[in-house]
């Protein structure tokens, strides 16, 4: 009987999760034409024309200036994860709690031994980086974290100036990201 109860509620659970999923434009919900723009850049669903020859990880870390680099290239950076989560509901995402609705962020670092958040990079896989490749989902990075891998991320690259207040707490270390992600290489001599 125990044991019916949880799969019931499991049941429902996923139940309510399904139910939340509903279809999101790509400004999002948050109807500030501040956010819209930045929700818009977040949401592409294309692959970079270009990428920026001055965008690095060193150059993104470094930046403080939003005009440092072009939001309408892409970049590739390598490094190794630091940690990763999936976010909650944002407004790029339309606050689902639905989870394949939700990005999935990872700090990013330069090499093995930095364990200091303040020195990463964010890169952020989508729903549209999912779509691509649907293995770029939490577990994913979780796994390459514990294996100890350098990667080469490829994507587009975003000033996202909403997160202020993760450089002054220290969770990150740059507005700059790459969001969303469209490719990651995994060195195979790491």
């Amino acid at each position: 009987m125990k044991k019916l109860i949880i799969f019931a509620s499991a049941l429902f659970a996923l139940s309510l999760q399904i139910d939340d999923h509903k279809p999101c434009t790509a400004e999002g919900d948050s109807h500030k034409s501040k956010y819209e723009s930045l929700d818009r850049l977040k949401n592409r669903k294309s692959l970079p024309d270009h990428n920026d020859p001055n965008a690095s990880f060193g150059s993104m870390l470094h930046s403080e200036n939003q005009n440092d680099l072009d939001t309408t290239a892409g970049a590739v950076i390598e490094g190794y994860i630091l940690s990763s989560k999936t976010e909650h509901g944002e407004s790029c995402n339309c606050h689902s709690s639905y989870i394949p609705d939700r990005d999935v962020h990872v700090n990013i670092v330069a090499s093995k031994t930095e364990n200091d958040p303040a020195n990463s990079v964010i890169i952020e896989s989508t729903p549209y980086s999912r779509s691509l490749h649907p293995e770029y989902t939490n577990a994913y990075f979780q796994n390459l974290k514990k294996q100890g891998k350098k990667i080469k991320i490829s994507g587009f690259l975003l000033f996202d100036r909403l997160h202020e207040n993760m450089i002054t707490d220290g969770k990150r270390g740059t507005l700059w990201e790459i969001h969303p992600i469209t490719k990651i290489d995994i060195s195979p001599n790491q």
